[in-house]
């Protein structure tokens, strides 16, 4: 099923470019704009269906289990769920953030992989070999080439860096959010507002109940790739 629904989504997707490029006038080829948004299109046309359609499918899955293991908290102990959908939240904005930059990261280094391309493309293809060799531009384009992955790189552990920090406060903000469940827990506990096999469910200690809240992991995983996937597709010609 999952199969099917990625190739259907994939065909589109592709049909949609294939329909754009074609209809784009001869002078937008000679734009690096029209390229660069041509070359993402064509790179996401690939994939990124198919992961729609994947994601698409577990949502369904994961809604459904978040929905029944959210009633049976709320059933238990209602003081808890706030605090559970409360601690989700850093989540969410991390991994929002972190696809932003990456995003950001790709969009701009659109224009430099391209020539980057280009020169290996010159340098390994046996059409432009002779012209590059009898001007003796092998060693220029080679060091280019160098030169070009050096910064991209070096851009990398830049972004890359950032993702981290970002990634670790939210880590850090999640387990403090989590630190005060286990607290309300115990002082519901402490104060006989709950009874113990009450607070195991609460603390999802039982192995269905653990299924379902990784299953709500990747609900929300698969809807922020679903909501930030729009914004890597703005790239069809119109």
């Amino acid at each position: 099923m999952r199969r099917v629904l990625g190739e259907l989504a994939s065909r589109y997707a592709q049909s949609m470019v294939a329909r754009a490029a074609s209809s784009a006038q001869l002078v937008d080829f000679e734009r690096p704009a029209f390229h660069d948004r041509l070359q993402r299109a064509m790179a996401n046309a690939g994939s990124r269906p198919v992961q729609v359609a994947y994601a698409l499918i577990s949502i369904i899955t994961a809604l459904l289990t978040a929905v029944g293991v959210t009633i049976a908290l709320a059933v238990v102990q209602p003081i808890l769920l706030p605090l559970v959908v409360v601690a989700f939240g850093p989540m969410w904005v991390v991994s929002r953030a972190v696809s932003r930059m990456a995003f950001t990261f790709e969009l701009e280094e659109t224009e430099a992989d391209r020539r980057r391309n280009y020169l290996l493309w010159l340098l390994t293809d046996k059409v432009p070999a002779k012209e590059v060799r009898a001007y003796g531009l092998d060693e220029y384009f080679a060091r280019e080439h160098r030169r070009l992955w050096s910064e991209r790189i070096g851009r990398l552990r830049a972004v890359t860096a950032r993702r981290m920090r970002v990634g670790s406060a939210g880590r850090a903000l999640n387990g403090v959010l989590y630190g005060v469940i286990v607290g309300v827990l115990t002082w519901l506990l402490a104060s006989g507002r709950t009874t113990v096999s009450d607070a195991a469910v609460a603390r999802w200690r039982h192995p269905s109940a653990r299924r379902a809240l990784e299953l709500g992991r990747r609900f929300l995983r698969a809807v922020v790739r679903v909501f930030a996937l729009p914004e890597r597709c703005d790239v069809v010609p119109r």
